[in-house]
């Protein structure tokens, strides 16, 4: 299974967003998601509210865990990724979450998912993974 080979300027565009480098990486050339990453390349210079800081040991601040992107990303990964078609009446089955989350999953990843990414793609005429149940679910 692999992704779609499909320009990055159309995905950008359809999605109406400028994706950052690490995004790129991971969606395209496989690379592991980055653990920490500083709030001044996402949020520009100071506006980081509601983001969660942390600082390392030289004191330089970091963002970690949710709101990094990495859930916006793995959603164009996965609706981009050739494979069986996913049923998007159970997301537990395929989220980002890790562990099966009904909650999560079935809300605001499955909200991402369909609403945020997988639709404007299909809209903008990008080839994307056929999704089962979408019927029961809009």
């Amino acid at each position: 299974m692999r992704e779609q080979m499909v320009p990055l300027e159309l995905i950008e565009r359809a999605l109406g967003v400028k994706l950052y480098p690490w995004q790129v990486d991971f969606i395209f050339h496989g690379k592991d998601y980055p653990l920490y990453i500083c709030p001044c390349v996402v949020f520009g210079s100071g506006n980081f509210e509601g983001a969660r800081l942390s600082h390392n040991h030289d004191g330089k601040c970091y963002i970690e865990g949710r709101g990094t992107g990495h859930t916006f990303a793995f959603c164009i990964k996965l609706a981009l990724f050739q494979g069986n078609p996913l049923d998007i009446r159970r997301p537990e089955n395929f989220s980002d979450y890790g562990d099966g989350s009904i909650r999560y999953a079935r809300g605001y990843f499955r909200h991402m998912f369909y609403y945020d990414v997988w639709f404007p793609l299909k809209k903008a005429g990008v080839p994307v993974r056929e999704l089962i149940g979408i019927n029961q679910f809009k």
